[in-house]
């Protein structure tokens, strides 16, 4: 009965040892299966470092889905945000802005591929706090609450365009003001020209 006893305690007692390394992987999978629950797809570790810490954080980690594995946007920051998990065992993140992102690309895509053709760049999204992770329900959310509260904090589309193509001369000027007039009217159209602060710009093509 003894021996039952010390092998039980044992093995008890050695479940309290675990390693430095065994107890952050243990935190990196609550945090992934928080994600997985969450967004219903597989996320990786892109960097350990959060950036921003605090003393109530356990884990604080940069994300992204396992499906941008072998592409470019395994590389890119853009697409990258933070998750946690805190002392107390509560798990978060911020990648929410990171579906924003590409919801906003996948909606301004085909008018601007229409205006200016394959070789652009999207990188616009919507500052502050968001509810919505698609793009055009955020929207509209938020021109409700400028609405309704005309002097509120007021969180915009920001961002930038970036058309690669060749202003050589006055025609290709011309050409590419027409297509700037033309994506300013479709904002207007939308809804969200009031919303806006985007930089749009003509980047010669070559640099690619």
């Amino acid at each position: 009965m003894k021996k039952i006893v010390l092998i039980v305690f044992l093995f008890l007692f050695a479940g309290c040892f675990k390693t430095e390394e065994e107890k952050v992987q243990e935190n990196i999978d609550k945090v992934l299966t928080h994600l997985k629950k969450r967004y219903g797809e597989e996320f990786y570790i892109s960097s350990p470092f959060g950036g921003r810490y605090t003393s109530s954080d356990t884990l604080r980690v940069m994300v992204k889905p396992l499906r941008y594995k072998g592409t470019p946007k395994e590389y890119d920051e853009y697409y990258e945000d933070y998750a946690y998990l805190e002392k107390n065992g509560k798990t978060g993140d911020g990648f929410g802005t990171v579906y924003l992102k590409e919801s906003a690309e996948k909606f301004f895509k085909p008018k601007l591929k229409e205006l200016f053709g394959e070789n652009i760049l999207i990188a616009v999204y919507p500052e502050g706090h968001y509810k919505k992770i698609d793009f055009k329900e955020e929207m509209i959310r938020r021109k409700a609450l400028y609405k309704d509260d005309p002097e509120g904090e007021y969180y915009p589309l920001t961002g930038g365009i970036y058309i690669f193509g060749r202003v050589e001369s006055e025609k290709d000027r011309e050409k590419y003001r027409r297509g700037i007039y033309e994506f300013i009217q479709y904002l207007k159209q939308e809804g969200m020209f009031e919303y806006t602060i985007l930089k749009i710009r003509v980047i010669d093509e070559r640099v690619l």
